[in-house]
């Protein structure tokens, strides 16, 4: 078997180191072979590996030529400091990011083809923290704007931001659009402008092209029950209502019609 390679590389046969190439030394012979298949692996420090199963046949040569060796991608370093959490855009071209320095929150937005970063806004630390990850920052379809938060320690009251991403554009509070304190907020999968909070009593449309809020559901909902969780999928609200005994699931169109109950859910904490 005949290996030809690029130099310093360590050659291994079926999982066993038979050779390392030398610095000017590329060309490898592995004699007295069975006839049969080999796996062939070649690795190099900061490469890639590079392997392949060859044949080997009674009085003839196998030539493994030409091989090629590819550099691991390194890390970038793109931000350092005190980084309390991240966020990437779906199509990968902005990262949202969070930090406390000098007992002051700072919501920053960068631009991963520009470099540039834009700050959004600020919060004393004292008095709030950043929602957990998996709430803390969502992006629209179209990567047109994004929406962030953070919780007042002392009242555990989410606060709701959006902001567009444009180099020069500021955060705006959801409060500026509604005044309803909404237990949570959550995304359209197809229009950037457009989101939809939730309360014990009720689910909202959030317009923000518009600055305005509309209630989705009618009032004469049960005072017994409350909505614990909301997702938007394919054109529909999905949301769990909880009462003293058990939970249940809902749906309705977004565009209309009437909520309809599809399955009934043992008492419990749930989550969309």
């Amino acid at each position: 078997l005949y290996v030809q390679n690029p130099p310093q590389t360590k050659i291994y046969l079926d999982d066993r180191l038979v050779t390392e190439t030398g610095l000017l030394k590329k060309e490898v012979q592995i004699q007295n072979l069975l006839p049969g298949d080999y796996r062939i692996r070649a690795e190099k420090n900061g490469y890639l590996s590079w392997e392949k199963t060859l044949p080997v046949i009674s009085r003839k040569t196998t030539f493994a030529e030409h091989i090629a060796l590819f550099r691991k991608p390194a890390p970038e370093l793109v931000r350092q400091g005190n980084i309390e959490n991240i966020s990437l855009s779906p199509k990968n071209n902005f990262l949202a990011y969070a930090t406390s320095e000098n007992d002051v929150l700072e919501f920053w937005l960068l631009n991963l083809k520009t470099q540039e970063t834009t700050l959004l806004s600020r919060l004393p630390q004292a008095s709030f923290s950043i929602a957990p990850s998996d709430e803390w920052a969502r992006w629209s379809p179209n990567e047109e704007n994004f929406l962030f938060s953070a919780v007042e320690k002392k009242t555990q009251t989410k606060y709701y931001f959006t902001a567009g991403l444009a180099p020069s554009s500021i955060a705006t509070e959801i409060s500026s659009i509604s005044d309803i304190s909404f237990e949570n907020i959550s995304r359209s999968l197809v229009n950037d402008s457009l989101l939809y909070g939730f309360t014990p009593r009720n689910i909202y449309r959030i317009n923000l092209s518009d600055s305005t809020s509309s209630a989705l559901l009618a009032e004469s909902q049960s005072d017994a029950a409350s909505i614990e969780s909301l997702g938007v999928m394919a054109g529909t609200l999905f949301w769990t209502e909880k009462t003293a005994a058990e939970n249940f699931l809902w749906k309705k169109n977004i565009d209309g019609g009437n909520p309809e109950r599809i399955l009934a859910l043992p008492n419990g904490e749930y989550r969309i």
